[in-house]
């Protein structure tokens, strides 16, 4: 097995990367989100999403006076992996692009492809220009091997079928369904628990 002071950052510590970059308090911040449930009031709703969340960023813009929207950014981190060989393996070029596009489709304004920095330049421009050609909503997301920064590669642009209400539902659900601060162990903003959105 190689060393561990080689820095190769795996799915989970660029996850992790991504959780502490982006601590606010009036954010909410969720980890491995697969869908929400919840019943209030005799109602009884349940979704379960195409493909999980690794980040999801939730927060509130006012539109008007005591009128807000809120903002859904996701995130799809690819790190690297152990292979059979006991090698560190880089993630596949476009590896994960599926399943940031699902992000969208769960409901995101804006969805984010997070890969480690690649060995090569042009494997960045490559992939810089695969998303513009190919995935022009995404955004994408170059983390520091050693994860002490990060570069915005491309600008995602904002999914124009995002629902506002059904993201009002998906916060709704996500902040009454009683096991948010033990599952991902983050806070709600005031605003969250005064449902002021």
């Amino acid at each position: 097995m190689e060393s561990q002071t080689v820095k190769l950052p795996t799915e989970d510590q660029i996850i992790e990367y991504l959780l502490n970059k982006s601590k606010f308090f009036e954010r909410v911040l969720v980890k491995d989100w697969s869908g929400w449930s919840y019943k209030e009031r005799g109602r009884s709703t349940q979704t379960n999403f195409y493909r999980a969340f690794d980040v999801a960023m939730i927060e509130r813009q006012e539109v008007s006076k005591n009128s807000y929207d809120l903002i859904i950014t996701g995130y799809e981190a690819k790190g690297y992996t152990l292979n059979k060989q006991k090698k560190w393996s880089p993630p596949a070029f476009g590896e994960g692009l599926d399943q940031a596009l699902a992000l969208l489709m769960n409901g995101a304004d804006f969805a984010y492809l997070v890969h480690p920095e690649p060995k090569r330049s042009e494997d960045k421009q490559d992939l810089k220009l695969l998303c513009e050609r190919y995935a022009n909503y995404l955004g994408l997301m170059i983390v520091s091997n050693d994860l002490t920064y990060s570069s915005e590669i491309k600008k995602p642009e904002k999914n124009p079928y995002s629902n506002r209400d059904k993201k009002r539902d998906m916060l709704t659900a996500l902040a009454i369904g009683g096991h948010y601060d033990k599952k991902f162990g983050l806070a709600l903003p005031s605003w969250v628990k005064t449902r002021q959105y």
